[in-house]
């Protein structure tokens, strides 16, 4: 999500202030770190091959290496992940049903109202990335020391079930 928080772009390339010109205004060429900070413990469900996750919290926007924050952003997302086990990896896929911006909005003096576009592009950049990543598959790693392979996670009601294959009489009969 780097190049959407830079603050000014060319016509060809899509930044920050493409959504909100105020903040290229401000600070042209600059780059944008964002950090997430939670307010509300986050609640997780699972249910048969997904979990969902509500999240509440604050994003502070601050310039690129240094400590001058120059925005806060409360927000609350429900997001949903199906998850599956294929050759080794963790697979899946991620839907959000839910994400708005708060009223405490402290982002440019600009309403909350006005940033439908900026929460429009951080859930689809979000979207994008993590469904990029489910698809091509997490590894789920294998050690050779302790001999763990083909592991298995499934989500079921209210629980996790992880499976591996353990190689136990080698490491037994090799340290004895």
């Amino acid at each position: 999500m780097g190049e959407l928080l830079r603050t000014t772009c060319s016509p060809d390339e899509v930044c920050l202030s493409d959504s909100v010109p105020e903040v290229g205004e401000k600070y042209p060429n600059r780059q944008l770190e964002v950090i997430l900070r939670t307010t509300v413990t986050p609640q997780v469900k699972l249910s048969n091959g997904t979990a969902t996750i509500r999240l509440e919290g604050r994003a502070f926007f601050f310039l690129e290496g240094t400590s001058i924050k120059v925005g806060k952003i409360p927000f609350e997302t429900i997001a949903t992940f199906f998850f599956s086990t294929i050759h080794d990896r963790l697979t899946g896929s991620m839907a959000i049903s839910k994400l708005i911006f708060k009223k405490d909005v402290d982002f440019f003096d600009l309403p909350v109202d006005s940033l439908n576009g900026l929460r429009d592009a951080t859930k689809g950049a979000t979207l994008n990335l993590l469904n990029t990543l489910l698809k091509k598959g997490l590894p789920l790693n294998k050690t050779k020391d302790l001999q763990i392979s083909e592991p298995l996670i499934n989500i079921v009601h209210g629980a996790f079930i992880i499976q591996v294959n353990f190689d136990l009489e080698r490491d037994f009969y090799n340290k004895s």
